[in-house]
């Protein structure tokens, strides 16, 4: 594994809650939990993936560290000095101190408070505006799950990669068909895809031009969310190599976001494994597949297929379904269904903690 350098990007108790409207007024009633208060961080130059069940938050958590999508709560930091966010992790568990015992005592908080507003002015993306905001942009991009929808289907393939480098000012529009050209064929793509329009190219082709756009302003940080999904076993296996070689020449740093957990161990150092919008486990990929320590994550694993029919494999069967993310049940979330249950999980949601080598799980008994 490599060795990992400064965090990048982080986001520190992250939330997002989708409104539920009903009524002539369209007056809310409740809230989707996608996000439920997450930490997260990617270091610079690794491949963070996260995985779990459709609906659990992984998109969601993608979308909010690119401020595509505004969170509700939390804050979401950008190259933050070494030495700062050892001071705000500081504060932040001063300030949990000082709550705990005594949360009415608002004057010995307020230094406390102040410096983690100066920091969080300073640098968190979701207190961003204007262009201030759009200069970070340029670093951060993200490759969608359909080649099919995210690509304009009436501008040319030279217009579609060309667009980020006007829009941000990058190139003139005199100088911007080199470029373009230059990373066509850096994807696999030749000078004759120019002029052609999206519905001309198959599934992997359109990827490859969406991973083309995703590199045209030399981003520090791409989310890749679910890129391979929609692809061919032989053309996912081609997408997933050129990425990898992405990666080691341009120094890209990745979330990978998938639900296919083969995929996850080939691309990612380490894993964060997502349930009903909580990030239950997080480890290297090596601790994760050969020690989980969360059920949901051994329930996961469990199922991945073995290509080799002489071998069996006893997946564990999960009872019930996935609770609704607009009415988590109490405690641990995964409580309904673990086959390791007791009367705590009910009632306490157990913290997501550290058990040893940085290997984080959320499980009382784990």
């Amino acid at each position: 594994m490599m060795e990992l350098q400064q965090v990048l990007i982080e986001a520190r108790q992250l939330k997002k809650h989708f409104p539920i409207r009903s009524g002539l007024i369209r007056r809310s009633v409740g809230a989707v939990r996608a996000i439920d208060g997450i930490d997260i961080a990617l270091h610079k130059g690794e491949t963070l993936g996260l995985v779990g069940e459709s609906g659990c938050g992984k998109t969601t958590t993608g979308r909010c560290l690119l401020q595509l999508t505004p969170p509700t709560d939390g804050n979401v930091y950008y190259k933050m000095p070494v030495e700062v966010r050892q001071e705000m992790l500081k504060l932040e568990a001063e300030e949990v101190e000082l709550v705990s015992k005594n949360p009415t005592a608002k004057k010995k908080l307020r230094p406390t408070i102040d410096r983690l507003e100066q920091v969080r002015d300073q640098y968190a993306l979701n207190r961003k505006k204007g262009e201030a905001m759009r200069a970070i942009r340029r670093e951060m991009q993200v490759v969608f799950q359909d080649p099919y929808s995210s690509l304009n289907p009436r501008m040319l393939i030279k217009d579609v990669i060309a667009e980020p480098l006007l829009v941000h000012g990058v190139a003139r529009r005199g100088e911007t068909l080199a470029r373009v050209d230059a990373l066509l064929k850096r994807v696999g793509l030749d000078s004759d895809h120019l002029y052609r329009y999206p519905h001309e190219f198959s599934g992997g082709q359109r990827q490859r031009i969406g991973v083309a756009r995703a590199l045209a302003l030399n981003p520090g940080v791409v989310v890749l969310d679910e890129p391979t999904s929609a692809l061919d076993v032989s053309v996912q296996a081609q997408i997933l190599n050129m990425l990898n070689d992405l990666q080691s020449e341009f120094n890209l740093t990745y979330l990978f976001i998938s639900h296919d957990l083969s995929t996850i161990r080939y691309m990612c150092d380490r894993i964060g494994v997502m349930y009903l919008g909580k990030v239950v486990e997080m480890a290297s990929k090596q601790d994760l597949f050969s020690k989980p320590l969360h059920p949901y994550t051994e329930a996961l694993l469990s199922a991945i297929p073995i290509p080799d029919p002489t071998m069996k494999r006893h997946p564990i069967l999960l009872s019930g379904d996935v609770p609704s993310p607009a009415k988590p049940p109490p405690g641990c979330r995964f409580h309904t269904r673990c086959r390791y249950r007791e009367a705590i999980c009910e009632k306490v949601e157990p913290p997501l903690v550290d058990k040893g080598n940085g290997h984080m799980a959320a499980c009382h008994f784990r």
